[in-house]
């Protein structure tokens, strides 16, 4: 019995698959250099002057967000300093509050009147009682009355 081309089995020999040859060698690699550059490195001249001008720098996303927060970091640390400095300085003196002697028929609400004429009397009565720690609206002749500043 004989075999045909058609009926003989199929093998594979062992090890890595097959490579095809060639007998061309392949082009050296070359870095791929810009168009106004030889290669010998040398800047050729060009006819467009904008083809060497430098890009202009661009910010990402997580550049915008770093220079904001460094802007709102800058503008905190200012206002920290200048309410510092503004805490620092002793309050502006206050004016000296008039004492009034209480005379024979006085009462606190005509010595409020007359304190404080554009005000009305009660308020002022109120803040006579409050900056003299009275316990009422009762006013002794000689007593003496700190009336509130305007």
């Amino acid at each position: 019995m004989s075999i045909t081309a058609l009926e003989r089995p199929q093998t594979r020999p062992a090890g890595p698959p097959a490579r095809h040859l060639s007998l061309v060698q392949p082009a050296p690699i070359r870095a791929r250099l810009p168009r106004h550059v030889d290669q010998r490195g040398t800047p050729e001249p060009t006819g467009n002057p904008e083809a060497s001008a430098p890009t202009p720098a661009r910010i990402t996303r997580r550049g915008r967000l770093v220079l904001c927060l460094g802007i709102v970091t800058v503008f905190s640390a200012v206002a920290l300093v200048a309410a510092w400095s503004v805490a620092d300085r002793p309050p502006p003196p206050r004016p000296a509050a008039a004492i009034v002697v209480v005379q024979s028929g006085d009462t606190l609400w005509a010595v409020a009147a007359r304190a404080d004429p554009q005000v009305d009397p009660r308020v002022t009565v109120d803040r006579i009682v409050k900056l003299n720690g009275l316990s009422d609206a009762t006013v002794q002749p000689g007593q003496r009355l700190r009336l509130p500043s305007h």
